[in-house]
């Protein structure tokens, strides 16, 4: 088995601390009974200062299980993000996320971290390890509601 994942996100960037976005995800991941999840939509953005970010959204989810059992739901979504300059060379970000169903707020949302350390090589390389733990309060049947993972990632940029 296979899993996969696509995150785009617009940015109409202005003259001003709050952009709209819109975004498109999706995702295929079997090791969490899921045979595809994909959420589409779009908000606001603001730079609180140079390295912050809020957002506040409305999204559209689709989710299909392993056992075809399809469920669309209407989801608010919020997040945070801060990069921190740890030395010349290394930062620290870090995105939190909180996305709780409209009609049912308290009972179903999903909320996720992802904490990075990024060492930057040179204007061409760097390297990244990645904590991500994710959270859902209604996963799908036989499924974990808590879910962690640790990764490396390597970019060139060319």
């Amino acid at each position: 088995d296979e899993s996969t994942f696509f995150h785009g996100r617009l940015v109409f960037k202005n003259e001003t601390r709050a952009d709209w976005e819109l975004l498109l995800q999706h995702s295929e991941n079997p090791f969490k009974k899921y045979k595809k999840r994909e959420v589409i939509g779009g908000g606001l953005r603001i730079a609180v200062d140079k390295n912050m970010r809020l957002g506040f959204q409305l999204l559209r989810e689709d989710e299909e299980t392993l056992n075809n059992e399809s469920v669309q739901t209407d989801r608010f979504g919020f997040y945070a993000h801060d990069d921190f300059d740890l030395m010349e060379n290394v930062n620290f970000n870090a995105t939190i996320y909180f996305q709780p169903a409209i009609d049912k707020f308290n009972d179903d949302y999903k909320a996720s971290a992802l904490l990075s350390f990024n060492f930057i090589v040179n204007q061409a390389l760097n390297f990244s390890i990645e904590y991500a733990y994710a959270h859902d309060s209604m996963p799908p049947i036989n499924s974990d509601k808590i879910d962690e993972s640790i990764s490396t990632k390597f970019t060139y940029r060319f």
